[in-house]
């Protein structure tokens, strides 16, 4: 479909006002689009916060710009939100990025290796699309090839890949990064997006945006829970 406007838009540029007109058309037909999902299954708080879950995928671009951003949100409501960071699952590259990701975390080394593993994609432009390649990743970090394979291909990191993608079917998460909020509400830069002007949008633009409905989207949340008000709320 964007292909398809960015081609009308091409055309348009010698007819005048076309391009202005085909512009204005889209840029209607986008805001019709909803800016955030409300969800029917709150999310129990964790240790007495609001849980506040990114659903994520290392081969995506448009995540690891986002990744910064949203952990100063979360840095910023830190008194009243958790976050958690749930691998996407809904097709075979993400799911072998999920077993790395709780891999990782078996080992004890999301710390360091989290960013390391966007980095290793798209900084160092090296694929992680393979067990090997993967495995190939985890060596040169310092992990024990044996205890990496061994957590790798444990019943372990399996089923928690599969509550991952079990949990991002229920709340509707099909395209990343998504940002649910207490189990009520489901956004994205993506669909925020589609309030904003069609040309010229930044994802500067894009991330103020979603920000700004994530702070009003928690304070509803925290409205229903009664939990405490937080003055640094923007609304």
């Amino acid at each position: 479909m964007q292909k398809i406007i960015r081609n009308l838009l091409l055309v348009c540029l010698f007819s005048g006002g076309c391009a202005i007109a085909v512009s204005d058309y889209v840029s209607s037909v986008r805001r019709e689009q909803p800016i955030y999902i409300a969800l029917e299954q709150p999310s129990p708080s964790v240790q007495g916060k609001i849980d506040v879950i990114e659903f994520f995928w290392y081969g995506c671009p448009h995540c690891y710009q986002y990744e910064p951003v949203l952990t100063r949100w979360a840095r910023k409501h830190a008194d009243v939100v958790t976050l958690r960071r749930i691998p996407a699952g809904l097709h075979d590259k993400q799911v072998l990025h999920q077993k790395l990701y709780y891999t990782l975390a078996a080992l004890n080394r999301l710390g360091d290796l989290h960013q390391a593993s966007y980095a290793q994609i798209h900084d160092k432009k090296r694929a992680l699309n393979s067990d090997a390649t993967i495995a190939s990743f985890a060596r040169e970090h310092g992990i024990d090839p044996v205890a990496w394979r061994t957590a790798f291909d444990s019943d372990t990191v399996r089923d928690e890949a599969t509550s991952a993608t079990a949990l991002q079917r229920a709340y509707q998460a099909t395209h990343v990064p998504s940002v649910a909020i207490g189990g009520r509400f489901l956004t994205s830069p993506s669909m925020v997006g589609m309030s904003l002007p069609y040309l010229g949008q930044t994802d500067e633009q894009r991330y103020e945006a979603v920000e700004k409905l994530m702070d009003d989207l928690l304070l509803q949340v925290k409205q229903r829970n009664e939990v405490p008000h937080d003055s640094t709320l923007a609304h």
